[in-house]
């Protein structure tokens, strides 16, 4: 097992440049001058499963916390290597500069 690695890494991205520094391929419709764009990557055990955002609140510190939880597909086998998932949430422009995301179970 990596323990050098991070277990996830969370990126607040509020320009285009910073985009394209991240992805070299793809194309998501993003104004600047009013949205940005959090990308949050972690390791999963159920990377066939999809998650779903249940809430976003910025706390008292001005940290915005993303909170989730893993939508199971009945019928459907499950677990396997652990692998990487990643959000890509759009959202509104604000200044924030802490994202904390936290999984529901």
């Amino acid at each position: 097992m990596d323990e050098t690695s991070p277990k996830t890494r969370t990126v607040i991205i509020t320009d285009e440049e910073a985009f394209n520094e991240i992805f070299k391929e793809g194309d998501l419709d993003v104004d600047y001058n009013k949205q940005m764009v959090i990308l949050h990557i972690f390791a999963s055990g159920e990377p066939t499963f999809r998650y779903k955002i249940t809430k976003v609140k910025l706390d008292k510190k001005q940290v915005l916390k993303i909170y989730y939880k893993l939508k199971f597909n009945f019928g459907k086998a499950g677990g396997a290597m652990p692998g990487q998932k990643c959000f890509l949430v759009k959202m509104k422009k604000t200044d924030v500069t802490a994202v904390e995301l936290v999984e529901e179970r």
